[in-house]
């Protein structure tokens, strides 16, 4: 009676092509999800160039003095743009933009109404003038109003495909 030694001991054909079909069925689920994760990256890209530029756009509104906010900034169309020397201005050089020319795209300053602020907070009321009264219709007065409430919003269409949009609420206060 032969008895087969440790050394003489190996893998089968039959467990040989098992290993391989486990290891191909994994290998297909690594890689199916190579473009979603590219997806994603692409997407955070474009919100990081929005937020950016949103963000610019209400430093630019702070060194704006107080009284001329309003008639200066309401309704202001912004571009997002990818400020490749940091100079915050959309050169020549810079043209790697977000929302590249025929793509749908909007972006805009809009001042809120003490009602449109409270409802944008998620608080009960907000009176910005002192008069005791959370006013949908009144139109912020920087003459009247301790604060000013601005939304910043910018929409476009992702290279990604679908609609995307980022936005930041902030309040600008008077400098003494």
């Amino acid at each position: 009676m032969a008895r087969a030694n440790a050394s003489d001991a190996g893998f089968s054909v039959a467990e040989v092509l098992i290993a391989a079909v486990v290891l191909a069925i994994g290998l297909m689920g690594l890689l199916s999800a190579i473009p979603g994760g590219l997806r994603v990256l692409q997407g955070s890209k474009e919100t990081q160039i929005a937020l950016a530029t949103i963000r610019g756009t209400l430093e630019d509104m702070r060194a704006t003095p107080y009284a001329d906010l309003v008639s200066d900034w309401d309704g202001v169309e912004i571009v997002a743009f990818e400020d490749r020397d940091g100079d915050g201005e959309h050169d020549s050089g810079e043209e790697t933009l977000l929302l590249p020319s025929g793509r749908d795209h909007h972006g805009a300053v809009r001042f809120l109404t003490e009602a449109q602020a409270a409802a944008a907070w998620g608080m009960s009321s907000v009176d910005l003038d002192g008069d005791g009264v959370a006013n949908e219709t009144e139109a912020p007065d920087p003459a009247t109003w301790q604060a000013l409430p601005v939304q910043v919003q910018l929409d476009w269409r992702s290279e990604t495909g679908g609609n995307r949009s980022a936005r930041i609420l902030d309040m600008i206060f008077e400098r003494d």
